[in-house]
């Protein structure tokens, strides 16, 4: 028996003791969750880098400059409002060469990206997929439309691919009474070319009649032997999936040629109201596929359009929304990743989201491409209106 004197310490200490480890647990409850509390502490906060590679020089320019103010703007929106993860951003310019895209990528990738949002064309998208097969990074195309640019496992894409959209066209065309059609295409471009073949493939199978099927090359500006034929024919419309600076030259030769129809053309046709500023009439009532309308009455979309045209001082169009959405989609899915966010954490939770941006709700089939409806187009008195 301890004396009693030594009693009544040890009664103290253990008193003491016991009222230090609930101390120590208090202090536990009362760690914060907050990240910046975090950071005070000592625990480091994630940072999922990413990668941009677009035009930010030459012809291609304006798509390459949207691309990255949207691209930013989602950067910083996300950022502002989550604090457990946060986005760092890296964007390069590839001035739409190839050579430059490949070096870009591997810039990035240099620097720790853990997603590369583009390329933004075609060709710099298709070299950049060949060189970076199986590497740990995760890409996500948001602009270009060629095939084969997704493999589910680290590639991933957001919008439609031109086969996909020519024969989407061709579906809604045909369900619109368009039985007749005329086509009329760049035969020295890969993107209007795949959209053409898909496009007709599709329209004769469900029942369509193309009625003439004229072409052109890159630089042409004489089409007065293709309109003096398309004068020979009867059609409801006639379908162009060409770029939107030869769609105003084509649009009005035809006009000029004397013949009235409707004109369809494919998601390039964005900014085509802006190419005749002052004559709105040889624009009004095209229509034209697109990822994006500026125009639509959503929550989500009226903010971003305030937001972007505050920071920017013009309208975003469908690259800024388009890239802007793949950024949130790479965000998302860092968030779903419960701490994994390594390429193959990022890519197996993009293949369970369920995603809702500015370009539509989506979801990924096995091979990386979007299941996603498409949106119609029709211009108004210059500005863009949803037609579906």
């Amino acid at each position: 028996m301890f004396p009693k004197k030594c009693r009544k310490l040890l009664f103290l200490l253990s008193v003491i003791v016991m009222a230090l480890l609930c101390a120590c647990d208090k202090k536990d409850e009362e760690k914060s969750d907050d990240p910046i509390a975090q950071a005070e502490t000592g625990k480091e906060l994630k940072t999922v880098k990413i990668g941009g590679i677009a035009p930010l020089s030459g012809d291609a320019f304006n798509y390459g400059s949207s691309a990255k103010n949207g691209a930013e703007l989602a950067v910083e929106t996300y950022n502002s409002k989550n604090k457990n993860v946060q986005l760092e951003l890296s964007f390069k310019d590839d001035h739409a060469d190839k050579e430059n895209a490949l070096q870009a990528y591997k810039e990035l990738k240099s620097e720790g990206a853990d997603v590369i949002v583009g390329p933004l064309m075609n060709d710099c998208a298709s070299f950049v997929k060949e060189e970076s097969e199986g590497d740990d990074v995760i890409h996500i195309i948001q602009g270009a439309t060629a095939p084969n640019l997704t493999d589910g496992i680290r590639h991933f894409r957001i919008c439609r691919t031109n086969l996909s959209e020519g024969k989407a066209a061709a579906d809604y065309l045909k369900q619109k009474g368009v039985n007749y059609i005329a086509l009329l295409h760049d035969s020295s471009e890969p993107y209007s070319e795949q959209l053409h073949d898909a496009f007709r493939e599709e329209y004769e199978a469900i029942g369509g009649t193309v009625v003439i099927d004229e072409y052109f090359a890159k630089g042409d500006t004489d089409f007065s032997k293709q309109t003096s034929r398309l004068k020979l024919y009867k059609f409801d419309a006639i379908y162009m999936p060409v770029f939107y600076t030869q769609a105003i030259g084509l649009i009005s030769a035809i006009n000029n040629a004397g013949i009235s129809t409707k004109y369809y053309g494919s998601d390039s046709w964005y900014g085509i109201a802006e190419q005749v500023e002052g004559n709105n009439s040889l624009t009004e009532g095209v229509s034209f596929f697109s990822r994006y309308i500026p125009e639509e009455e959503s929550e989500q979309n009226k903010q971003f359009v305030s937001e972007y045209t505050k920071k920017y001082g013009q309208a975003p169009d469908i690259y800024a929304a388009s890239t802007y959405d793949a950024v949130m989609l790479a965000a998302q899915a860092a968030q779903e990743c419960n701490g994994n966010v390594t390429a193959n954490g990022l890519s197996l939770a993009i293949k369970k989201i369920n995603f809702e941006g500015l370009t539509g709700k989506m979801t990924f089939l096995s091979d990386g491409e979007p299941r996603i409806d498409p949106k119609m187009v029709t211009v108004s008195k210059g500005k863009y209106l949803g037609s579906i």
